[in-house]
């Protein structure tokens, strides 16, 4: 059942929750290193920098 505060209450949780949709999303889409960037940025401690995030994304497209 649905609960403003179980919704929205944990911020990390919520964030974490968008990032998977947005991968879902993207998967749909066809893009998948897109999907694969948005993941590691979201679950990898060394892609929460988001210009290094942008660089490697940037290589993997190239």
């Amino acid at each position: 059942m649905f609960s403003w505060e179980d919704e929205f209450g944990n911020e990390h949780q919520l964030r974490e929750k968008t990032a998977a949709v947005d991968a879902i999303n993207a998967i749909r889409r066809g893009d998948t290193v897109e999907a694969i960037t948005i993941l590691e940025r979201e679950f990898l401690p060394q892609w929460e920098d988001v210009a290094d995030c942008e660089e490697a994304y940037r290589k993997v497209r190239a």
